[in-house]
């Protein structure tokens, strides 16, 4: 049927063609003139680890308007058969059909000798994916490595901004900052939360406050012993140390139960932790605290107003694996 015979001026029509086209138009920033190169950037996340992505993609039009995640998602299929940890010079990699891994920086994904364990988790991180419409939650370990490879190195100069980002969770610590509210929910704050004080008050060597609640955020600040010793602790961990703590903060909204977590594990640990840490079933006199037992810490208020008022699902659930998931893979790093 024609245009006119539906009703529509072929004009109109024409006109809406060239708004479209100049939808896709770009400003070339090194002449300065209107070019129709695509608006399509290159993937980000996941698809960097493929060596996929790059300038290669920047011509592909993209007239529908689509996102680049689900652009990719259309487009991208898994297209390696066979994931394989090969030993190298520096270590054991992983590789794709014989390819090796790459990080988002381009360098070359290789973990320790001493490490080889990890280096078959990120190959089952891989040999699990179906197709190229992945998430980064699919990957915790791989995008953990890269993390620590790509800007936490020694010398970087990303370690010290990262090491001063962590520094700011100390004054804003979650297990420092105990919330007024019924006698059981202050009594949960004091049983669970104080030992956690008392330990990294003798881990760091100097007092560690307790933090009002009523006082607001901008205002809190450990002395400048206390963020002094912290710095130093940070300052002492290797690249995976620093990652799998990043990760753990974050999760947590917790500096000492990052640094509990670090420590407890058996590479790290440097015998502070035999020390009886809580008398409930928390936390024991074991040298290694679990994963469940950190969540656990770090998720007192919720557990606290679940079990008044219930779930809301697809929430309260989600968030209670997904901290475990993102622990669990800080911990596997260390391993």
């Amino acid at each position: 049927m024609s245009l006119l015979a539906k009703g529509r001026s072929p004009c109109l029509s024409r006109l809406n063609l060239r708004s479209a086209q100049s939808a896709v138009q770009t400003r070339s920033l090194s002449c300065g003139r209107w070019s129709r190169a695509s608006v399509v950037a290159p993937p980000q996340g996941p698809l960097d680890f493929l060596g996929v992505g790059g300038q290669q993609n920047n011509r592909t039009m993209n007239p529908a308007g689509y996102s680049q995640t689900k652009l990719a998602e259309a487009t991208m299929k898994r297209f390696w058969k066979r994931v394989a940890v090969e030993r190298r010079d520096l270590g054991y990699t992983v590789t794709l059909d014989g390819k090796a891994l790459k990080t988002p920086g381009a360098a070359v994904l290789v973990v320790p000798e001493e490490k080889e364990r990890l280096a078959q988790l990120i190959a089952a991180e891989w040999a699990q994916v179906s197709s190229a419409q992945m998430r980064q939650h699919q990957l915790p370990l791989t995008s953990l490595a890269a993390r620590a490879i790509d800007h936490l190195e020694l010398h970087h100069r990303d370690r010290a901004a990262t090491i001063k980002s962590l520094l700011r969770y100390l004054d804003t610590d979650a297990v420092l900052i105990h919330t007024p509210g019924s006698d059981r929910f202050i009594n949960m704050q004091e049983q669970e939360w104080t030992p956690i004080r008392e330990w990294a008050q003798r881990f760091f060597r100097t007092p560690i406050s307790r933090l009002d609640a009523d006082a607001g955020l901008i205002s809190h600040r450990q002395s400048d012993e206390a963020r002094t010793a912290a710095q130093q602790y940070l300052e002492t961990l290797d690249k995976w140390q620093l990652a799998a703590f990043e990760r753990s903060v974050y999760a947590t909204k917790s500096f000492l139960l990052a640094a509990l977590l670090v420590e407890s594990q058996g590479s790290t640990s440097q015998g502070y932790l035999t020390l009886p840490l809580m008398s409930s079933d928390n936390l024991t006199e074991s040298c290694v605290v679990s994963v469940e037992t950190i969540a656990r810490l770090a998720t007192l208020e919720v557990r606290y107003q679940t079990d008044l008022w219930g779930e809301v699902e697809d929430t309260h659930d989600v968030d209670h694996v997904d901290i475990r998931r993102q622990l669990a893979s800080a911990v596997l790093l260390l391993a």
